[in-house]
């Protein structure tokens, strides 16, 4: 009797600890690097719950490169948690590299119904990530936050 209730014990340890474990990996809390001199923004009239066109905004100098990659996170509890897409299997992006232009902007239309369907009421940011030739394996980002009413 006493090395079932032993086992029982060690078995709900076991599981009490998997869940914790679990609840922390699965917590999504999204990182964020962002860069100084470069900023990225939603034009006004262009937002709904499926889209938005963003500039992106460079006056850091260096030579960086923008691509199609993209994930939007969500405000909760005062903090960033990066949505989970709705898309089965993996999801793939075009490997093309884009330059801001003489004005130092980028304009980029983006349509997130695909990937996550169309967002709820809340606070929001769309973060993209980009490289530089001086640091090509620096992981940096840029947001704009928005809110969906």
């Amino acid at each position: 009797m006493r090395k079932s209730i032993i086992v029982i014990c060690v078995v709900l340890v076991i599981c009490i600890v998997g869940v914790i474990v679990m609840s922390q990996l699965k917590s999504n809390e999204a990182e964020f690097n962002p860069v100084d001199n470069v900023t990225m923004e939603i034009v006004e009239g262009t937002l709904t719950n499926t889209g938005a066109v963003i500039v992106i905004t460079d006056l850091s100098g260096e030579d960086n490169t923008y691509g199609e990659w993209y994930r939007i996170d969500k405000l909760e509890d005062g903090k960033w948690y990066e949505l989970e897409d709705i898309v089965e299997g993996n999801v793939g992006w075009h490997a093309i590299g884009h330059s801001v232009g003489e004005d130092n902007k980028l304009t980029m239309e983006v349509d997130w119904k695909w990937l996550y369907g169309s967002l709820e009421n809340g606070k929001y940011r769309i973060v993209k990530d980009f490289s530089s030739k001086k640091n090509p394996y620096d992981n940096r980002h840029v947001a704009a936050e928005f809110t969906i009413e």
